[in-house]
């Protein structure tokens, strides 16, 4: 029985920046993506693959500085049991002048393969690989067409590799390059290696999309993984195992809340496992209402939370305030205090969108509600200190 298991990834990205984000957490995010070399590489060793191809967007752009191309070189080489397949995407397009110019020019490592033309190549004794590279961003026609007629079709294991967009499926894809979603039939594949989305997506049993290995956004897709691979020639359809890899989670989240009693909920859903908040980036977006006092509240929580994750994004921009159920709430916060009280019921007034009894008192809501909420944490932290 001819048998043959590798490990399929893509969109890599290397180089990629994180602007978004401050210098310490971008270099992290960074590292992390050349870190996940390392992971596909014991993955390969857990599940006796000798062999990983990466369907496209190994590195993230023409021009990169040479260190950032020596990089993944050098991971790659350091597992000399390992072969590695790259194949050139919509990022790192193949011809004259580009990236894989300069990668060749540094040097490849004796265990990689740049699959920069579309030739068929003996991977393993039996197995064949149809690699259809790209040449630039965006092209009209299907990159995988002339797999139809390529051979050999002596019955060995035939694996196409490629990037693009599949017709007839939603698509977080950034690629303009149409794939035909029948190739593998068409082609006699035993399995269709894809990249471009990067949340792994199976488009048929013999087709799917590995994604990228280390999260990049707060999409919510699967992200994070890797496949592997097990293809049995006689038994028809591969195993595809999905293997999560990523080091970091991205949350994004939205959340309706009209009392500080939901936060506990709130956190529970968003946050994975104990031990893993320092891996976790957050991203909040609020909407709904809340008292003065729970706003107050919310404020105190998000900065616990945000001290506990590693990233933190809140958006609470459409929260309303509700108006006041206890006459006594402000005395409650401000106690004896009556002009930090007055102020406050005023500020509370103007965030609630009514006017100000003062002439040219009036501020737009969102800035009286800020406002009021910073003299509440001033007030809470001035009783708490006594």
């Amino acid at each position: 029985m001819m048998r043959f298991t590798f490990i399929h990834t893509a969109d890599w990205q290397i180089g990629k920046r994180f602007g978004g984000f401050d210098e310490r957490l971008a270099g992290r995010l960074e590292e992390a993506r050349l870190d996940a070399i390392d992971r596909l590489a014991e993955l390969a060793g857990e599940h006796s693959a000798s062999h990983v191809l990466v369907a496209g967007d190994v590195y993230d752009a023409p021009g990169l500085k040479e260190r950032t191309l020596r990089q993944p070189l050098s991971r790659m080489g350091s597992y000399p049991n390992v072969r590695w397949v790259l194949l050139p995407g919509n990022h790192d397009p193949a011809g004259p002048g580009s990236v894989w110019t300069s990668v060749r020019r540094i040097g490849v490592p004796g265990n990689v393969i740049i699959a920069d033309t579309a030739v068929p190549f003996e991977l393993a004794p039996g197995v064949v690989v149809l690699p259809a590279p790209l040449m630039g961003k965006a092209t009209l026609s299907d990159p995988t067409a002339w797999m139809d007629g390529s051979g050999p079709f002596d019955g060995g294991i035939r694996i196409g590799l490629a990037h693009g967009g599949v017709h007839g499926f939603g698509s977080e894809g950034e690629c303009a390059v149409p794939i035909d979603s029948n190739r593998v039939g068409s082609a006699r594949l035993d399995y269709l290696a894809l990249g471009d989305w990067h949340g792994m997506k199976r488009i048929g049993p013999r087709c799917w999309y590995a994604g990228t290995p280390e999260p990049d956004n707060f999409a919510n897709s699967a992200k994070g993984h890797a496949l592997v691979v097990r293809i049995e020639k006689e038994r028809g359809d591969p195993d595809v195992l999905p293997v999560q890899i990523g080091a970091f989670t991205w949350v994004r989240h939205e959340a309706r809340i009209t009392s500080s009693a939901e936060f506990a909920a709130l956190e529970r859903e968003i946050q994975p496992a104990a031990g893993e908040a320092r891996r976790t980036l957050v991203n909040l977006k609020f909407s709904g209402s809340l008292t003065a006092q729970d706003l107050s509240l919310l404020e105190a929580w998000l900065a616990d939370l945000d001290g506990r994750l590693q990233y933190l994004n809140a958006d609470t921009a459409e929260i309303a305030l509700a108006v006041e159920a206890d006459e006594n709430a402000m005395a409650a916060i401000f106690g004896a205090d009556g002009e930090l009280r007055e102020v406050a019921e005023r500020l509370a007034k103007l965030a609630r969108g009514q006017d100000g009894s003062t002439a040219g008192e009036v501020l737009p809501p969102e800035v009286a509600r800020t406002a009021l909420l910073r003299l509440m944490t001033f007030a809470r932290a001035e009783s708490e200190s006594v």
